[in-house]
């Protein structure tokens, strides 16, 4: 049995109006939307509202993000929560061999995937692997999720956000998962891969890097996408010309962001087009998984 394991590891809330210029009650009526005028005082000239001005300097922009990034990525920030309390309750709280069982019991493995499908698939994403370094869980944690998924929470919406993270990380795992068992029942992967650690956030958060992509500056995409495509083959282990199962999952779970990235563009093209903002609605690495060997 393997025994290591790495990371897969809106605004436009609407306000409601009332009208309380006047109020007119049975038999007794009185307007209370205006101040009276005293004959002798001068009638004051009406300021037109002025728009809040943004902080300038950097580290109040920041400040102000931070503060208001609950209330733009609300899915996002609650997805953040559940992971970060994951991570916390794998590498702290959690004795280290009741830790080890849980690590097993959602783990997307062969054994595991054959026997209790549903559980595993929605039960992995939620937990980030505990032996990968700050680094790591910044870049995957805070970078995939944080900024990439909160991006696409604000383009397209927090459903189709989530539908496009669990969709990536069910057909990446169904398709590398099979792979693994048909190579390890040939021989050509260990067979303490079939019921080994497999567990992480990093396929959904491959597909949710890739989609990124039409987001990115239109001369920098090919290089992003050049990048997120590339990343999997830097810690690749090879059988003679198969890699690891993890590496085809984070290919098959890019592939998949960026084709649903592009077809969501084409469902709601004005809402990606600068040269046609709303006044209303102004526009505004490091990915693992996990060590298969």
């Amino acid at each position: 049995m393997a025994t290591n394991s790495s990371a897969r590891g809106r605004d436009g809330g609407r306000g409601i109006g009332r009208d309380v210029g006047r109020s007119v009650g049975r038999g007794i009526g009185r307007d209370v939307g205006h101040k009276p005028i005293e004959p002798n005082e001068p009638n004051q000239p009406i300021e037109p509202n002025q728009p809040k001005q943004r902080p300038t300097h950097p580290a109040a922009r920041l400040a102000l993000l931070i503060r208001n990034y609950p209330h733009r990525n609300p899915v996002t920030f609650a997805y953040l929560l559940a992971v970060c309390t994951g991570l916390l309750v794998l590498s702290r709280l959690l004795p280290g061999h009741t830790a080890d069982h849980l690590k097993i019991a959602i783990s997307t493995n062969p054994h595991n995937l054959a026997h209790r499908p549903v559980l595993v698939l929605l039960a992995s994403p939620l937990f980030a692997a505990t032996d990968s370094g700050l680094i790591s869980h910044l870049l995957i944690i805070g970078g995939g999720v944080g900024v990439c998924m909160a991006a696409l929470e604000r383009r397209f919406g927090a459903v189709r956000t989530m539908a496009l993270f669990l969709l990536a990380n069910a057909i990446a795992t169904v398709v590398a998962t099979s792979v693994a068992a048909a190579a390890i029942h040939s021989g050509r992967y260990p067979a303490r891969w079939w019921d080994g650690y497999d567990y992480g956030i990093s396929y959904g958060v491959l597909a949710i890097a890739a989609a990124v992509t039409p987001l990115v500056p239109k001369r920098l995409r090919w290089l992003w996408a050049v990048a997120v495509f590339a990343y999997p083959f830097a810690s690749a282990d090879w059988f003679g010309l198969l890699p690891n199962f993890a590496t085809i999952g984070h290919e098959t779970a890019a592939a998949f962001g960026l084709a649903a990235s592009f077809h969501l563009v084409r469902l709601s093209p004005a809402r990606l087009s600068p040269a046609h903002p709303s006044p209303a609605h102004p526009s505004p690495a490091h990915i693992s998984r996990r060590d298969a060997a």
